[in-house]
């Protein structure tokens, strides 16, 4: 259910939006509760990044987590750099055609 921010915003709305309708109020609540958790996902059943974040943890030792942790610190240093990238490539791009 895609409802937008301020209807789920409960300092602008009460948290009852009739207090006749029950079943709707409780599907509303609910409905927001969980919004913020389906927009963040990635919408691709087998997208790599989904994929990771089920993985149970349990199975694995400290140290197949110490491994996990360096190859993902790697991987968001990998990232950080291609989105340096992009912005220097950017910010060149935008002062040539200014000139």
């Amino acid at each position: 259910m895609n409802i937008p921010q301020e209807i789920c915003d409960l300092t602008l709305f009460p948290p009852l939006i009739d207090s006749k309708a029950r079943a709707v109020n409780i599907v509303m609540q609910e409905a927001c509760r969980f919004m913020d958790e389906d927009e963040n996902l990635p919408r691709n059943a087998n997208d790599p990044l989904g994929l990771l974040v089920k993985q149970d943890l349990d199975p694995f030792s400290v140290d197949e987590l110490d491994q996990r942790i360096a190859l993902l610190k790697s991987e968001i240093s990998r990232c950080e750099a291609k989105k340096n990238f992009a912005v220097t490539h950017r910010a060149s791009a935008e002062n040539l055609f200014k000139r």
